[in-house]
């Protein structure tokens, strides 16, 4: 009896410690599978609630503030929830509102890439293409320089009008004031905008016209329409105006010289 009781003594003794670290860890998650309260983490909440709104930054790229804060608050949440040893609840929020975040925020930022790369394609056509009328005048071809413009254009400017109209710098006045056409470029600056009526992309900018013996070049306004995958140019109404009293079913007068 007495070799029991000190068997016993030793065994408490020598795990002691053990024993104690044991009920001190027992005691940081006392309660979790009896029913009592643990608390919702609330970062989580708020990361939920933050990667819903986030579809505001649909709206406007000001409002990626949303998202970002959700996907920061998603993190946060993640990393209490899982230090706090089982007292804090609200994981699936938390990862809800992250999800919701960085879904919203990359659909905003991809969105945001592709238009710039579909603008930087548009400027890059509408460039090609002004400098292929250029480089069609200088060649005096004015079919292919006509078939750089819309189907509008056409149906409104008589291929013989049109070539009448450009021929002007061909004339000895013309060449004695301006020398040889040197070339035509857009100037770099446009403003894109969408054409309701035809559910098409238009583009108004300048086209500037360079002479060998004239300094400064001609700038003649210029308009653009994306005709499916392809621009055309649209009208250039420094050089063709619209006819006076055409609006009205009127007779149109001619044209005058093309303006500086």
């Amino acid at each position: 009896m007495a070799d029991s009781e000190t068997k016993l003594s030793d065994d408490t003794s020598g795990n002691g410690g053990e024993a104690l670290s044991k009920l001190h860890k027992m005691s940081t998650t006392a309660g979790l599978g009896s029913g009592d309260y643990v608390a919702v983490n609330i970062v989580a909440v708020i990361a939920a609630l933050l990667g819903v709104a986030s579809i505001l930054a649909k709206l406007d790229n000001a409002l990626l503030v949303v998202p970002i804060a959700g996907i920061f608050c998603g993190v946060i949440a993640i990393v209490q929830i899982g230090r706090s040893n089982g007292t804090q609840t609200g994981r699936w929020l938390a990862i809800v509102g992250l999800l919701l975040s960085l879904g919203f925020a990359g659909f905003v930022v991809f969105q945001k890439v592709s238009d710039n790369y579909r603008t930087q394609q548009d400027q890059q056509a509408i460039a090609d293409l002004t400098r292929e009328f250029g480089e069609k005048l200088k060649v005096r071809d004015y079919t292919g320089a006509y078939d750089l413009f819309g189907g509008d254009f056409r149906d409104r400017v008589p291929f013989e009008k049109f070539k009448s109209r450009l021929s002007f710098f061909e004339t000895a006045q013309a060449i004695e004031l301006y020398g040889e056409l040197s070339s035509v470029e857009w100037n770099g600056l446009v403003q894109f905008e969408f054409d309701n009526r035809t559910g098409s992309l238009i583009a108004g900018g300048l086209a500037k016209m360079k002479f060998a013996k004239k300094g400064e070049p001609l700038r003649q306004n210029a308009l653009f329409r994306k005709v499916g995958q392809k621009w055309k140019i649209d009208t250039m109404p420094d050089l063709f105006p619209a006819e006076k009293g055409a609006a009205n079913g009127g007779p149109a007068g001619p044209a005058g010289p093309p303006g500086p």
